[in-house]
């Protein structure tokens, strides 16, 4: 897994996690992923250099936003935008079916239009995660749907030849407990509530660190 770009978000400089789901990079001795396969030789001498020789060569590949989001259709911004209670928000899970999520047709698309990679998100501003995580219950597995996407999408992509990306928000998380307060410095951070969520438990710097070791052991995870 690496880190792959940064961006800037509404005016603010903000660490996006974008990971590099090569798993077989942490063994020098593994056989390269499909996606690799015209960069076996390289793949062995170094892993890492074979995948950014990959990357530079790939050209185009295909952004996926989907999450709770995707229901209301209005953008995966939209709690914080139209200050949606964070206990309505998460009514959205009882709702998720991902009924016309198919990783396999996706895969098929995204190849038939000359894409090399997927780029899909695995957990958003929102904090709904589309993986297993045993981290919170605040997932896909444990929504109607029942179903860890990313897994999916890794195994057709495995099985189509094209390299995944995973897009994981590090840097806002509006319903973990211990994420920075909008008065510690960052109006994003937190959507706009009147009165803070009960939830919220950030009140000073050393808080934070809660939320890095939640996000360490996802990361880990995936």
């Amino acid at each position: 897994m690496r880190l792959t770009r940064k961006f800037s978000m509404q005016g603010r400089s903000v660490l996006t996690v974008v990971l590099a789901i090569f798993m077989a990079s942490f063994n020098v001795n593994a056989q390269a992923p499909e996606y690799l396969s015209g960069y076996a030789d390289e793949y062995k001498q170094d892993p890492r250099a074979a995948n950014l020789h990959w990357f530079k060569d790939a050209g185009l590949g295909l952004f996926i936003h989907y999450g709770l989001y995707s229901i209301p259709g209005k953008g995966e911004w939209v709690q914080l935008l139209d200050t949606v209670p964070l206990h309505k928000y998460a009514l959205l899970k009882d709702q998720f079916t991902a009924k016309d999520f198919d990783a396999g047709a996706i895969v098929k698309l995204a190849k038939k239009a000359g894409m090399k990679y997927i780029t899909i998100t695995t957990k958003h501003h929102d904090g709904f995660c589309l993986f297993k995580t045993a981290q919170t219950a605040f997932n896909s597995v444990n929504s109607p749907a029942g179903r860890d996407l990313i897994g999916e999408m890794a195994k057709a992509c495995e099985a189509g030849g094209l390299g995944l990306f995973l897009y994981y928000s590090y840097a806002a998380d509006w319903r973990h407990p211990y994420f920075y307060s909008r008065e510690a410095g960052w109006k994003n951070g937190r959507p706009p509530y009147k009165t803070a969520p009960k939830m919220y438990k950030y009140q000073q710097p050393a808080d934070f660190r809660r939320y890095i070791n939640f996000v360490h052991r996802q990361l880990k995870e995936l």
